[in-house]
């Protein structure tokens, strides 16, 4: 017995509430997607290949928290776990600024 399930997403079972990237370098950005079940999916993208880092998010007050404490670390410091959620200008801002702002993207 064999099931297919088509899907647009790769979590088939939950769907995208926000996706957000830092603004595109020539060589290297990065990405962050937040589903429904709260988990996220963090990628770091380059010309030629990508890698892409999972876990779960929460969110109090106006601040996502993603739990992930390698995050940074795996990213090079392009990503980071604590972000200010600032919907005037459609951008998740870092707690710590040393980090780049990531943008909301809109399909």
């Amino acid at each position: 017995f064999i099931v297919s399930i088509k899907s647009d997403s790769p979590k088939f079972w939950t769907s995208v509430v926000l996706e957000a990237e830092t603004p595109h370098r020539i060589s290297h950005h990065g990405k962050i997607k937040l589903y429904k079940n709260h988990s996220f999916v963090g990628g770091e993208f380059f010309i030629d290949f990508s890698m892409q880092y999972s876990g779960n998010y929460h969110i109090s007050q106006d601040t996502l928290y993603l739990d992930r404490k390698d995050l940074s670390e795996r990213t090079g410091g392009l990503l980071t776990t604590k972000y200010y959620i600032n919907n005037d200008i459609d951008s998740l801002i870092p707690v710590d600024t040393t980090y780049n702002s990531l943008y909301f993207y809109r399909k």
